[in-house]
């Protein structure tokens, strides 16, 4: 179950960052087979997170949130967060804002 909220939150971020984007140069650039994008889209858009165009797949107002809502989550389950402030420490840089 964690996997799959981390497969489909990167599947979510990699759409924002190129849509309207197909479901073969989503399958590259995820590095999984086109099948698990698909599988992965009909669940996102039964959820109303991501919208089929004929340009491509595009992420809808709610996909949007959802995946700005999802990353704390996300950098937690994979670590992420801690890495970032072990770099920050070692590099001697200063979180912004600090």
């Amino acid at each position: 179950m964690t996997q799959e909220l981390i497969d489909r939150y990167s599947l979510l971020r990699t759409i924002h960052l190129m849509q309207p984007v197909g479901r073969r140069l989503l399958a590259e650039k995820l590095g999984v087979s086109e099948r698990n994008v698909r599988t992965d889209l009909e669940a996102l858009e039964s959820s109303q997170l991501v919208a089929m165009q004929s340009k491509g797949v595009v992420l809808t107002p709610d996909g949007e949130r959802a995946a700005d809502q999802l990353l704390p989550l996300i950098q937690n389950l994979t670590g992420i967060h801690k890495k970032e402030k072990a770099l920050q420490t070692r590099l001697g840089w200063r979180a912004a804002g600090s």
